[in-house]
C-alpha cells in the first residue's frame, strides 16, 4: 500500500476515534478531554513515523526509478534477477522486458529486501507474480570460498523479503556456461528441472522440449558430435551445480532455512569469462584439459521458457486494500458505537 493510503487510514481512524469518544461513549468532559487528547497525540505520532520511514525509504531505493517498474496491470511475472545478474543487461539499463515477464536488476543482496518492500509498496497488486531469479554464471568467478559467501548473502536476503511479502517468495535459479569447443557455432541450448517427476527437459530454439533421454537418442549424422559432447558438458555441469549451489541451499544454517529451488534451469552459450574461473577450475580436474574463456558482447539469453512453470498467486490493488482496511475500520466503528448506545 502506498503511503499516502497509511496516512488517509491513520487519519481515517484517529477521525472515528474522536467520533466514538465525543459523540457515542457517555463519559465525563474530562475523560472525553484527555481520551481525545490521547488519540490526537497517537495518531500524530504515527503519522511522523510514516513520514520518516518514507523518506528514509526513499533514500535508500532513491536508485530504483519508477519507470523501470512493470505497470500495476501487467500480467506476465516479474523476477528479481540476483547473484551474477550484469552479463543479463544492457550497460545502464535496469531491467527487461519480454512477452512474458519483467526483469529487474538487483543491484546487490542489501537492495533486495528493499526492493521487495518498495514494490509491495508501489505494486501490491503485481506481488503474486514476483520471484526472485539467483543467476549463476561460474566463468565470473575464481574463488569458491568467495562465491559461496555471495550466495550466502543472497540467500539471507530472499528470506528478508518476507517482510514484504508475507512470505518468502518463489526461488529458482538459472546457470549459464560457455560449451565445449565442439559446439561453439551450436545455437543455445537449455535444460531444465521443473519437477522430479519430469526430470530434465532439453529445449532448443525451434525444436522445443524433449526429455533429457529423447535427445540423447537422437544421433543426427551432422549433431551426433556436438550432441554427445554437451551431455558429457551437461554432466560436469550437474556435479558442479549439486556441490557449488544446490547442497548449500537445501542445508539450514543458522536463521537461514532451507531453500528448495522451485525451477532450475541452465544454458549452455558462449559466456565472457576470467582467466582461472570456477568452471575452468572443475572441467580442469575432471579432464585435465582447461576450456578456453570466451568473449562475448551482447546479454545473456532470457530464461523465457521457465516463467510458465513459476508459481502464482493472485494479488490485490492498492485500492482494494486500502477498502478493505477502511471497511474493518468502519465496523469496528459502528460495532463499538452501538455497544456505547447501549451503555447509555
Amino acid at each position: 500500500m502506498r503511503d499516502v493510503y497509511r496516512s488517509l487510514l491513520t487519519a481515517l481512524a484517529g477521525v472515528l476515534a474522536l467520533w466514538l469518544i465525543l459523540g457515542f461513549w457517555p463519559l465525563s468532559v474530562g475523560s472525553r478531554v484527555a481520551l481525545s487528547l490521547l488519540v490526537i497525540l497517537v495518531c500524530g505520532a504515527m503519522l511522523w513515523r510514516q513520514r520518516r520511514a518514507s523518506q528514509a525509504r526513499a533514500t535508500a531505493v532513491r536508485e530504483i526509478v519508477d519507470e523501470n517498474l512493470p505497470p500495476e496491470d501487467f500480467q506476465g511475472a516479474v523476477i528479481l534477477v540476483c547473484g551474477d545478474n550484469s552479463p543479463l543487461f544492457v550497460s545502464g539499463s535496469r531491467h527487461r522486458e519480454t512477452r512474458q515477464g519483467w526483469y529487474l536488476w538487483v543491484k546487490d543482496a542489501e537492495q533486495l529486501p528493499l526492493l521487495a518492500q518498495h514494490l509491495s509498496l508501489v505494486r501490491p497488486a503485481l506481488a503474486s507474480q514476483i520471484s526472485v531469479m539467483l543467476a549463476v554464471v561460474p566463468e565470473q568467478h575464481t574463488s569458491g570460498d568467495d562465491f559461496t559467501q555471495s550466495l550466502r548473502s543472497w540467500q539471507r536476503a530472499v528470506v528478508q523479503c518476507r517482510a514484504a511479502f508475507g512470505t518468502i517468495p518463489p526461488l529458482w535459479t538459472v546457470t549459464w556456461v560457455s560449451p565445449s569447443a565442439a559446439c561453439v557455432e551450436a545455437e543455445p541450448v537449455w535444460f531444465t528441472t521443473v519437477s522430479q517427476r519430469t526430470g530434465i527437459q532439453v529445449y532448443q530454439p525451434c525444436q522445443g522440449n524433449v526429455s533429457l533421454t529423447e535427445w540423447t537418442r537422437e544421433t543426427g549424422s551432422d549433431g551426433c558430435l556436438s550432441r554427445l559432447s554437451q551431455g558429457l558438458w551437461l554432466d560436469g555441469l550437474l556435479a558442479w551445480q549439486n556441490s557449488a549451489v544446490n547442497d548449500l541451499l537445501s542445508v539450514r544454517q543458522g536463521e537461514l532455512p532451507v531453500m528448495k529451488p522451485c525451477v532450475q534451469g541452465m544454458c549452455m552459450v558462449p559466456v565472457s569469462g576470467i582467466a582461472g574461473n570456477l568452471w575452468q577450475q572443475h572441467i580442469t580436474a575432471v579432464t585435465a584439459l582447461p576450456p578456453d574463456a570466451a568473449v562475448t558482447t551482447g546479454p545473456l539469453p532470457l530464461p523465457e521458457l521457465l516463467l510458465p512453470a513459476l508459481p502464482r498467486r493472485r494479488g490485490v490493488s492498492r485500492r482494494m486494500v486500502f477498502w478493505r482496511y477502511a471497511g474493518l475500520l468502519g465496523g469496528i466503528f459502528l460495532a463499538t458505537g452501538h455497544a456505547g448506545v447501549l451503555d447509555e
